[in-house]
């Protein structure tokens, strides 16, 4: 009998990641909090939160969450760590906020680097020509903890229809177009030009690219995202795919009717499509028992997994 299994490809019961990015003031956390606000009305579940800032609890009397405070060290390992923790108890729509705190935030990619640098060369200030000799030696040695950490998110929202909503800061950086330019910028000239500044994530992880939605917030405006892009670094800020790009185009406000409505058009619900999904009993090497919506490709990477999945007749479905 063959590992594989094929069915007729049909819209809907798609996964679900939203990225929103922007600068200091723009409303990520709200915004964040609103968005899953709407996902939950729409799925149901526990909005939990990961929170490196510390100061998310400030929208408690707004919006119902569980918060996972995540202390120093910013490590990929850390934040795998407290979402299996918010997903082992109940967790099914998670924000992390800050995910760029994973990059450059105290313990993070960033330092880890520096700290494998400093032990390779036994000094506390590596010089350029260490940094040339060991770097890649040292990216080669922290990134696989990243990689684990993302394969993890995936695997949430791929087989247990998790919905991650990931907060980055994004920054302006000056772009130089010259050779002249970049001494400028050397010398610490400030360039007026708008058309040489864009924004940028603070992060090298591949998760704004991987969602299905992503969004730049405006700074200072409270959760409007910035709709048209004027550089190609900002239009991959802004990735929406077909199923929800004709929505969003007249989208300025991040609200919960928007996480409502990105739900409802993954799954399928906001549109005309034949129903993918059947009732199954999938137990855990655990021995617990829950029912779950799957299509036959989802039941199917359950079982490889090691789990008992077991469809449950239409009759007895119908009846609960």
């Amino acid at each position: 009998m063959s590992e594989f299994t094929h069915e007729v490809a049909r819209p809907g019961n798609l996964p679900l990641a939203i990225s929103i990015a922007g600068g200091p003031k723009s409303g990520k956390t709200k915004s964040a909090l609103r968005i899953a606000k709407g996902v939950q009305q729409a799925k149901g579940g526990d909005i939990w939160l990961i929170d490196t800032e510390n100061r998310a609890h400030e929208y408690g009397d707004q919006i119902a969450f569980q918060r996972v405070p995540l202390k120093p060290p910013f490590s990929a390992a850390r934040f795998h760590a407290a979402t299996k923790y918010a997903y082992d108890n109940g967790a099914r729509i998670v924000v992390l906020d800050s995910m760029s705190d994973e990059h450059d935030g105290a313990g993070g990619l960033i330092d880890m680097h520096e700290a494998f640098l400093r032990d390779r060369t036994g000094s506390t200030e590596p010089t350029e020509g260490d940094r040339g000799r060991y770097g890649q030696q040292g990216w080669a040695r922290v990134k696989p903890v990243r990689k684990r950490m993302e394969n993890y998110f995936r695997e949430l929202r791929d087989f247990e229809d998790v919905v991650f909503i990931f907060c980055f800061r994004a920054n302006l950086k000056y772009v130089p177009k010259t050779k002249d330019d970049k001494l400028r910028m050397s010398a610490g000239e400030v360039k007026s030009d708008p058309t040489d500044v864009q924004w940028e994530v603070t992060s090298t992880s591949d998760i704004p690219y991987i969602c299905s939605v992503s969004f730049l917030l405006i700074p200072g405006e409270s959760g409007t995202q910035l709709v048209k892009a004027t550089t190609e670094a900002e239009k991959k800020l802004i990735l929406r795919t077909d199923t929800y790009g004709p929505y969003l185009q007249t989208v300025k406000q991040l609200d919960e009717s928007v996480g409502r409505k990105l739900y409802e058009l993954a799954k399928g619900s906001a549109r005309a499509s034949s129903p993918t999904t059947k009732l199954y009993e999938v137990t855990d090497q655990n021995g617990e028992t829950k029912p779950k919506e799957l299509t036959p490709t989802q039941a199917e990477g359950f079982r490889k997994r090691g789990f008992s999945v077991v469809e449950v007749p239409e009759q007895e479905s119908a009846a609960e």
